[in-house]
């Protein structure tokens, strides 16, 4: 952890930064700058913004929030920043967040961040209405949320080792969400998630790229390489839901509700393995959550294991095929499915297939539950199998 900065450290400012820390920061001017936070410990009363062409580096830091304001932010129109180095950071249970980003453009985020003490829901970075930014590093902690993005395009976010939990922060680990006030949202990456809920998350999905409900989905989205145990009730690993274009492979899930749930058209789910799911380990549609017809499914290589047990008929399954009351999911591509019971009794059918479900088709798969391999409900003739 950073240590306490010595008598002869530089004088903290009215915010905690050093002086010329904040006197670099309010420089007027459009040549590039480079600011470096020396090593230390800062109590911080007030925010401080970031200025286009800015690279800010903090040198082993430890902020301590003493309001409930911003610590960093971009405003309007900032473009060309990037903040990197290592930090902790301990909040106050009050503030808005850690960097809050706004309406910028060309934003890089690498750091080595250990958070701590965010209030509930609040998250450590926000993105608001930004294009082109990254967010990466080495983001933890085990009481906080670390990234909520909303109303943004060309977003990428990695490198979160968070938990295990020990609070629930009330919201996913990492969300974004598209209200449509701003126009459609595209170009999601998110990727290399590691999240222990210690059975404490119950709140949100852990990984989560949404739309509001009537509002145009989120295009060209894509999760990849995410490992995400340990959460309760029905928080899920993986939600994506109300987009469209999307990928998600390479998600390994044990011990949450869903492990990947998918309420997307044009939607290729590859490499997917959940053990011991209440819910299953992948399920393309939702009984509840799903508000518009989805079409055009593929999913290879998942793998379910004693999954399914939290509920009956077709979510009992390990691998499920759902929708709404009022909504059709269609067109459905399952290839290479492992959908099995270990002999513990906790999945009952190895697929389940929703009555609204069309165009079924089930490929090279080996299908087994204690009630049997399968449960279709929307009949053979929607249904093929094929070895």
């Amino acid at each position: 952890m950073p240590n306490t900065p010595a008598a002869s450290s530089p004088v903290p400012s009215s915010t905690g930064l050093p002086f010329g820390v904040i006197e670099a920061l309010r420089a007027t001017g459009t040549s590039p700058r480079d600011i470096h936070v020396p090593s230390g410990t800062y109590r911080i009363a007030g925010f401080a913004t970031v200025p286009s062409g800015t690279t800010l580096t903090f040198e082993d830091v430890r902020i301590e929030m003493a309001s409930s304001a911003v610590f960093l932010k971009t405003l309007p129109g900032t473009r060309d920043v990037a903040i990197r180095g290592r930090l902790a950071f301990a909040g106050n249970g009050s503030e808005f967040a850690a960097f809050s980003l706004n309406s910028s453009t060309g934003v890089s985020v690498e750091l080595d961040a250990a958070v701590q003490g965010m209030g509930p829901r609040r998250a450590f970075i926000t993105i608001d209405r930004c294009t082109g930014v990254g967010v990466g590093g080495n983001l933890g902690s085990r009481d906080s949320r670390l990234v909520a993005v909303s109303d943004s395009s060309a977003v990428e976010v990695s490198g979160v080792k968070a938990g295990p939990y020990g609070t629930d922060p009330g919201d996913g680990v990492v969300r974004v969400l598209s209200t449509g006030k701003f126009g459609a949202s595209q170009g999601i990456n998110i990727h290399d998630i590691t999240v222990d809920g210690g059975n404490i998350l119950r709140t949100s999905g852990v990984v989560s790229v949404s739309a509001n409900v009537g509002e145009p989905d989120i295009q060209d989205v894509a999760v990849r390489r995410c490992v995400i145990r340990n959460t309760a009730g029905p928080v899920d690993a993986v939600d994506v839901n109300r987009c469209e274009k999307v990928v998600v492979s390479d998600v390994a899930s044990e011990n949450v509700n869903v492990g990947v749930a998918v309420i997307a058209s044009h939607a290729r789910v590859t490499g997917v393995r959940g053990v011991r799911c209440r819910a299953q380990a992948l399920a393309f549609g939702d009984p509840t959550w799903q508000s518009e017809d989805i079409v055009d499914l593929l999913a290879e290589d998942i793998t379910a294991l004693d999954c399914g047990s939290g509920f009956g008929s077709v979510a009992g399954a390990g691998v499920a095929v759902l929708h709404s009351p009022t909504t059709e999911t269609r067109d459905v591509t399952l290839r290479r499915l492992v959908s099995t019971d270990s002999g513990a009794r906790l999945q009952k059918y190895g697929l389940g297939i929703g009555p609204r479900a069309k165009n079924v088709l089930v490929e090279s798969s080996r299908l087994e539950g204690v009630l049997g391999p399968l449960l279709n409900l929307a009949g053979p003739d929607q249904l093929k199998l094929r070895p």
